[in-house]
């Protein structure tokens, strides 16, 4: 259960463990050895395995983006809350209830771990994640021009992050009910 107004992906992804032989196509990647060969070359006495480990700590660090940004964006396209959207930013006093039908989002994402050595970027290793929620009995909480609320409802979330189609993190389908609201209220 979601008890926070800032939930993130990565709140979803808690509990799934990574696909630790699948890290192995990562360290064999083309951006990791490019990575290999700029540290051996700088003569700076770092270890590949502190710099391994540290980009396998970030990887969790990707799914940090919160769950009310990507429903707000997807919902902001749909025609009957476009129009409250409108409305709302005319009667900025006034608020607008919109109730959503059962539907599915689809959200794809893009992220990337840079790689510094000291200022300078040596490598940009990047990831796909794929998720798709299910959505039932969805009240959103409209106030001058943005979406400032999601009340009630719940959701069932899969999703998986990638690199280069191997996959690192695999979220099954798992309901999860929206307790009382979700985001700004």
């Amino acid at each position: 259960m979601i008890n926070s107004n800032i939930v993130t992906i990565s709140d979803l992804f808690s509990g799934e463990k990574t696909n630790n032989k699948n890290l192995k196509a990562l360290e064999s990647s083309a951006a990791i050895k490019v990575l290999k060969k700029r540290i051996k070359k700088s003569g700076k006495k770092i270890g590949w395995s502190k710099v391994y480990k540290e980009i396998l700590g970030k990887i969790r660090d990707l799914l940090d983006i919160p769950l009310d940004e990507i429903l707000r964006s997807t919902w902001g396209s749909a025609r009957e809350i476009r129009e409250a959207l409108e409305k709302s930013k005319l009667q900025a006093s006034k608020t607008f209830i919109v109730s959503l039908t059962e539907h599915t989002i689809r959200s794809a994402h893009r992220p990337s771990i840079q790689v510094l050595f000291g200022q300078k970027k040596i490598t940009e290793i990047e990831f796909d994640m794929n998720l798709s929620f299910e959505i039932e009995g969805v009240v959103l909480k409209i106030i001058a021009g943005s979406i400032r609320g999601i009340k009630s409802g719940s959701f069932k979330v899969s999703g998986s992050l990638e690199f280069n189609s191997i996959s690192l993190l695999t979220l099954a389908s798992k309901s999860i009910p929206i307790p009382g609201s979700l985001g700004r209220i």
